[in-house]
C-alpha cells in the first residue's frame, strides 16, 4: 500500500519506527518537540500482512495497540468518512516514563479497507488540523 496525505508544515520529515518484535507494526511517525508547545505526533500504521494485532496492549513508552479488524476497536468509536474508506475514530490513552511520568492520550482514525485495514496516530494536533490530514489522505 502506498498512502498519500498532507501534514502540517511544522512537521518536517517523518521515519519509520522500528517493529515491535511482540506486537509487529509498520509504523511511519511525523513528530515535533518544542520547548514552549507539547510534543506533537502524527503516524500512519499497520499489522503487516500476516501479523498479529494486539488490540488490548496498554500504550505505553513508545508501545502501542494495533489492529486489524473493527471488532477488535474499543466498544466506544465514531463514524468518521475518509477518501480512502469507512473510519473509527476514538481515544487511547498514552503513558510515558523516563525520569518523570507524562500521562495524555491520542487519537486514533482506523481505516477499513478491503487490501488490508491501517490507522492514523494523532496527538496534540488541533481538530481542524486532523480533519485536513484525513481529508487529504488517499491510498492506493
Amino acid at each position: 500500500m502506498t498512502f498519500t496525505l498532507r501534514i502540517p508544515g511544522y512537521f518536517g520529515d517523518g521515519s519509520l519506527e522500528e517493529d515491535d518484535p511482540e506486537c509487529p507494526a509498520h509504523r511511519y511517525t511525523w513528530g515535533k518537540l518544542d520547548k514552549d508547545s507539547p510534543w506533537k505526533r502524527l503516524t500512519v500504521a499497520m499489522v503487516p500482512a500476516g501479523g498479529q494485532a494486539c488490540p488490548d496492549r496498554e500504550a505505553v513508552n513508545r508501545r502501542y495497540p494495533s489492529w486489524t479488524s473493527s471488532e477488535q476497536l474499543p466498544e466506544r468509536t465514531q463514524r468518521v468518512a475518509t477518501p480512502a474508506g469507512r473510519g473509527h475514530q476514538f481515544t487511547v490513552g498514552y503513558l510515558e516514563c523516563t525520569n518523570e511520568c507524562r500521562s495524555t492520550s491520542y487519537t486514533v482514525i482506523f481505516v477499513e479497507r478491503g487490501q488490508g485495514p491501517f490507522w492514523l496516530e494523532a496527538e496534540e494536533l488541533s481538530r481542524d488540523e486532523l480533519s485536513a490530514v484525513t481529508r487529504s489522505l488517499r491510498v492506493s
